[in-house]
């Protein structure tokens, strides 16, 4: 018997102990046998009486989590899209964390002055752990209007259900004296948390070739003043919510503000 036909034994599981003794001249014993393999008695807990079977590993089974005291995070929800929407309850769903932000307000048009800046919609924020239906209807505002010879135009009104709203932004009035005023921020109602959204900065005096910029919302964004010159039109607003800019005049031209942004209704949702 060669050494070379033991090590092939032992790698096909044949070896026995007479051909181990071969290998080093000396008689077998569990601790070489072991030695071999790389393991040793005290490690695995065996005597010299028992033996070593082989064992078949089965997979874990893998459980949704359970949360006896709390919830945890399942999914989220976005309408951004000026419309009436349903919303239905995913299942296992116990819970919503719901956001709420109306439309912002245009900005002024420029007739004879500067005009002020489109106001913010408000925001309403609300943690809804009970009378949360299997569906809810979703009202996402639009923004307000612009025009180049009148005021912008009121953002629209967003909600959730019955359970928190919030209304538009005031559009600016149309820029007819050194003191044009900025639209008025919306307010909210029926949330945790009512925002009320900011008002548009009041349009600057003639000859500063620059409007006011409109409200910035919950969300950021508001739209800037013309400030280009004379004869500008103002920038619209690209924050949910937020108002659009006023526009500038020279020489009786008539310039638009900024379209005010439309809003969003963003829906935490959670399980537990």
């Amino acid at each position: 018997m060669t050494k070379a036909r033991i090590l092939a034994d032992y790698v096909a599981g044949g070896t026995t102990a007479a051909e181990f003794d071969v290998l080093d001249g000396l008689t077998s014993t569990t601790a070489e046998l072991n030695r071999l393999d790389g393991i040793t008695s005290a490690a695995v807990g065996l005597t010299d009486s028992q033996t070593l079977t082989n064992k078949t590993l089965t997979s874990p089974t893998l459980t949704t989590p359970t949360v006896s005291d709390g919830y945890y995070f399942s999914g989220m929800t976005v309408y951004s899209t000026v419309d009436t929407h349903t919303w239905t309850k995913p299942t296992g769903v116990t819970a919503v964390l719901v956001i709420v932000t109306a439309g912002g307000g245009g900005g002024g048009g420029a007739n004879s002055y500067n005009a002020g800046g489109g106001g913010a919609g408000g925001t309403a924020i609300k943690w809804i752990t009970s009378g949360l239906g299997s569906t809810e209807s979703v009202v996402v505002g639009g923004g307000g209007t612009n025009a180049s010879n009148d005021g912008g135009g009121t953002g629209g009104t967003s909600s959730f259900g019955s359970h928190c709203s919030a209304t538009g932004g005031v559009g600016a009035p149309q820029g007819q004296s050194n003191s044009s005023k900025g639209g008025l921020g919306g307010s909210a109602t029926g949330g945790s948390f009512n925002i009320g959204g900011s008002d548009g900065s009041n349009g600057t005096p003639l000859g500063m070739n620059a409007a006011a910029d409109g409200a910035g919302s919950y969300w950021g964004g508001a739209g800037r003043g013309a400030h280009d010159g004379s004869n500008a039109e103002g920038e619209s607003a690209s924050g949910y919510g937020s108002g659009g800019g006023g526009g500038t005049t020279g020489n009786n031209i008539s310039r638009a503000g900024g379209t005010g942004a439309a809003g969003i209704v963003v829906i935490y949702e959670y399980k537990g």
